[in-house]
């Protein structure tokens, strides 16, 4: 029989064991993209439903600025805002070609090509002009005006802090990343697996688009992704690999978690994105994934590290310049 130390020794030596051994814990962001189009209350209710039945999880909110661009629904749509966001949430920049922000960046507006296909540029565009319009089609000082003009209304409408944001149809011109690190942003979340996108939009040109960004991205040669890094080295990509609610199934979803699990793939981070625009659709999907991941944590013994993607808290417009969010506000009121 041993003796008692010799037990209590092995015992001391295995919980030390465990406890270096335990596995490190998997990042899961959220994150809810205000794409610019018209806000319906079905969706809107959608995502305060998400918030309160989980109201510990902090989300990511990319915003279009062309909600405070225009005026007759400006309050409106601030009042939406209001009401959804939490002080745990972070605000990023969601860049869009809409109409309203070429506008206001002084350039011209390009209806073709679409991620859909082309279009003939003299037909009536009616609604959400330019919305699926790439901004890669706009050649370098255009697309540094539109990101100008996209900053300084966030900024105007109380936003400060921006830390995040993300380019529509996951395709940022290379050079922009230089212009947003010199306007203090840390993290894109432009880039995206393609597998999340494929699958449901290959017969679409955005696609081929996305294939060929992410080839760029992750088969370059170490010569020239150094360059890369170089080039914009306070700006960090962070691709989206957990799942598109719009694109993606549920078992999909999971069944990604538990490859990056089984691979050990904790430096990379599991993505949730989900638009406004289908939050009604994309809600109940959203929420049965993230009882799947509760529940296989649980049974793994993994920790999910829920957070924003930079971990500010700028949610809640502040007094770095309040002109249009505290006007917006007066309006809000006034219309109860």
């Amino acid at each position: 029989m041993r003796p008692l130390w010799t037990m209590g020794l092995l015992l001391a030596c295995g919980f030390s064991s465990a406890k270096s051994f335990a596995a490190p814990p998997i990042t899961v962001e959220v994150t809810v993209n205000w794409e610019g189009r018209a806000l319906q209350a079905p969706n809107v209710d959608a995502l305060d439903r998400l918030r309160r039945t989980f109201p510990d999880i902090p989300v990511t909110h990319f915003i279009n600025p062309v909600y405070f661009l225009d005026e007759a629904k400006a309050a409106d749509n601030a009042a939406a805002l209001e009401r959804v966001f939490t002080s745990q949430d972070e605000v990023g920049l969601y860049l869009a070609p809409m109409d309203t922000l070429v506008n206001e960046a002084g350039v011209m507006l390009k209806l073709s090509p679409t991620f859909w296909g082309y279009v003939d540029e003299g037909e009536l565009c009616e609604n959400d002009c330019g919305l699926d319009v790439p901004l890669t089609v706009y050649n370098r000082e255009d697309t540094l005006r539109l990101f100008s003009a996209a900053h300084r209304t966030l900024r105007q409408a109380g936003f400060s802090d921006l830390k995040s944001f993300a380019v529509r149809g996951w395709l940022e011109a290379p050079f922009l990343t230089q212009m947003a690190a010199a306007l203090g942003y840390a993290y894109d979340l432009s880039p995206v697996d393609p597998v999340l996108v494929t699958s449901k939009l290959r017969e679409f040109p955005i696609s081929t688009w996305v294939s060929q960004r992410w080839g760029m991205l992750t088969q370059a040669d170490p010569a020239t992704l150094q360059k890369l890094a170089q080039s914009h080295p306070k700006v960090r990509p962070i691709p989206q690999r957990g799942g598109i609610l719009e694109l993606n199934e549920q078992r999909e979803i999971l069944a990604r978690f538990d490859r990056m699990v089984k691979d050990k793939r904790e430096d990379e981070v599991f993505t949730l994105s989900m638009s406004v625009e289908s939050a009604f659709q994309s809600w109940p999907k959203l929420r049965m994934v993230l009882l799947g991941l509760t529940e296989r944590a649980k049974k793994q013994n993994i920790t999910l590290r829920y957070t924003t993607v930079s971990g500010v808290k700028n949610s809640r417009p502040t007094a770095a310049n309040m002109r249009i969010s505290t006007r917006f506000s007066q309006q809000a009121e006034a219309r109860k």
